[in-house]
């Protein structure tokens, strides 16, 4: 398990105050043993009275020492990251809005030039900014899923689609039951659509998907199909971090996230090939 600055802080701060009781026990203890140990002299009494008392203050000074400087360097790394932190949403915001105002201008071209060269490149210009726009999406939100605080809630699907059809008009997506809802936290359910519509269309051709929702005991399950083309990689190794089944299929972090979200919701996704099926498992009764 990877600990947060937060945590290190506090085990910092732990580590340090249980050391130095220990320190001090060990040294009321030692010179209470001395003073009733009856064959010492009073002046050997003395003697191991004050290297005891010396070593022991020497120890506690280390400890100290080491403790505070560990507990400094814990807290300028808390700083930094909160820094960093804020730095990376101040300017993945910025770019994120940009990427948004690209594309739709690109697509505001698209409607009013005719020329088919010029299509062929404003439809790139297109495809190119959704791509970015993804890809920053999943590295953001990569780099904070420790941080990250899910709300789970009933999800209507089919407003859900409505919302992810205006980002691609030439998918068709089609659902099954309008009215079908699951319990999930509403940006992480839509950060797993978008991944699972993009890598269909991207690496799958897809220019239909076909959207089912059922009950599954206490839970829902959405089973996603489309009409592109089969995967040829390793089905049971979709889902892990960084796997790609060629040198040009992504950047391995989308199904990634996906497969992370879903475990953070308390669910699990599934895949399966011949035809090519993903299986998102919910839990929590939605009505």
């Amino acid at each position: 398990m990877k600990l947060t600055s937060g945590w290190k802080f506090t085990l910092s701060i732990s580590w340090l105050l249980l050391t130095i009781a220990f320190a001090v026990w060990w040294l009321i203890n030692s010179l209470h043993l001395i003073n009733l140990n009856s064959s010492f002299s009073a002046q050997e009494v003395s003697r191991y009275r004050f290297m005891l008392i010396s070593e022991g203050v020497a120890w506690v000074i280390l400890l100290l020492i080491g403790g505070c400087t560990l507990i400094y360097f814990v807290y300028k790394e808390m700083t930094k990251n909160e820094e960093t932190r804020n730095f990376v949403a101040s300017f993945s915001h910025d770019l994120k809005t940009s990427i948004a105002s690209l594309r739709l201008q690109a697509e505001s071209l698209q409607e009013d030039v005719k020329d088919a060269d010029s299509q062929v490149l404003l439809k790139r210009l297109v495809d190119d900014s959704l791509r970015l726009q993804i890809q920053l999406e999943n590295s953001l939100e990569f780099a904070s899923q420790n941080r990250m605080k899910l709300h789970l809630e009933p999800v209507n699907i089919n407003h859900l689609i409505s919302s992810l059809s205006f980002h691609w008009p030439d998918i068709n997506l089609q659902l099954d039951n309008k009215e079908a809802e699951v319990v999930a936290d509403k940006r992480a359910i839509d950060i797993i659509m978008r991944n699972i519509i993009y890598n269909a269309k991207v690496h799958g051709d897809a220019k239909t998907i076909y959207l089912n929702v059922k009950q599954k005991g206490d839970g829902q399950v959405i089973e996603i199909k489309n009409d592109g083309s089969a995967f040829k990689g390793e089905v049971e190794k979709l889902g892990s971090l960084y796997y790609r089944h060629n040198p040009s299929s992504g950047s391995g972090l989308g199904l990634y996230i996906v497969s992370s979200l879903m475990k953070m919701m308390s669910g699990h996704i599934e895949f399966a090939n011949d035809p090519f099926t993903i299986q998102l498992h919910f839990k929590g009764a939605a009505s």
